[in-house]
């Protein structure tokens, strides 16, 4: 998959320029500002660890991911194989070498809090912050349904794989 295929499919220059008009919006007041990072932080907060149950459900699916030349069942299998180069994806998420091995999300909770300091926001009004609306969990529902494939279910895993292959192509841009 190419950002151009992808840009074929949506109209990746409108949501640019909402992502934009949102970020100018947000960095006008810090408690914006906030609100922006804790929205964005909490989203991306699931993102190594679907990629790993993605893994982990290919992974599981020893009989979908055979050679075709070896024709021993119990040889053939190469789940492993493929749930190898996806977990791949995964390890800076949970390590960034230049950052020391720290996750990420260690990362981004850090910028979170510094952002709250600097916004002279209490915990009580961090902590109404994080409650989320109804459509930020419509979001993260089905982000996680449609990232951690069904182990066994080519289908499924399959549409996985190329949700995590899009989001990867877009982490990219």
């Amino acid at each position: 998959m190419s950002i151009e295929i992808l840009d074929d499919l949506f109209d990746f220059a409108n949501l640019d320029k909402s992502v934009e008009s949102s970020c100018q919006l947000a960095v006008q007041d810090p408690k914006s500002l906030y609100l922006f990072m804790q929205r964005y932080t909490h989203f991306n907060g699931y993102a190594g660890s679907l990629v790993a149950r993605l893994a982990s459900s290919v992974g599981l699916s020893r009989n979908l991911f055979n050679s075709s030349s070896n024709p021993v069942i119990d040889e053939a299998d190469r789940g492993l194989e493929i749930a190898a180069k996806i977990l791949a994806a995964t390890i800076d998420e949970h390590s960034d070498k230049g950052a020391k091995s720290v996750p990420h999300r260690t990362l981004a909770q850090a910028t979170l809090k510094s952002i709250g300091d600097y916004a002279g926001l209490t915990v009580d009004k961090r902590n109404h912050f994080s409650i989320l609306p109804d459509w930020m969990h419509e979001i993260l529902d089905d982000t996680v349904k449609k990232y951690e494939g069904i182990p066994g279910n080519a289908v499924a895993l399959i549409r996985a794989i190329g949700f995590h292959a899009a989001s990867e192509v877009l982490a990219d841009r």
